[in-house]
């Protein structure tokens, strides 16, 4: 049995802190955890790869225009090095490492994020001056 407010109050706060944790299905909702993406022109036919502790899954294409694919999916799915390539066809080429880390999203679990944030943002920022222009032509 419970004597004197005290013990009361360390009771509800121990309830209040149970049900606060505990995920309910469907009372959660969540922000996008699948990862970050990678925007490019179809002109150029880019190919991405990513590698690393951060990103150990292939880059995706998401959306295609004609035969080339215009965004990259790079999963994130632990903390640590991410180093992200993009080869264009006409020889192109640029890579950047990120850091990922990790945050915790309380019953939707955890979203890996590159850092700093927004590092791909404007990666791979290839010239569209020699689209087209395959190296030595």
């Amino acid at each position: 049995m419970l004597h004197g407010p005290l013990a009361r109050a360390i009771l509800l706060v121990i309830l209040a802190g149970s049900s606060l944790s505990a995920c309910l299905p469907g009372s959660c909702n969540c922000p996008n955890t699948g990862g970050t993406s990678v925007f490019v022109p179809a002109v150029l036919d880019v190919q991405v790869t990513a590698s690393g502790a951060g990103c150990p899954g292939r880059a995706l294409c998401r959306a295609s225009e004609g035969y080339a694919c215009t965004e990259w999916n790079i999963p994130l799915s632990h903390t640590g090095s991410c180093m992200v390539s993009a080869q264009a066809a006409d020889g192109q080429h640029a890579t950047i490492s990120v850091n990922v880390r990790a945050e915790d999203l309380g019953c939707c679990g955890t979203r890996y994020t590159p850092d700093p944030p927004g590092a791909l943002a404007a990666f791979p920022n290839f010239s569209l001056a020699d689209a087209g222009t395959p190296d030595g032509g």
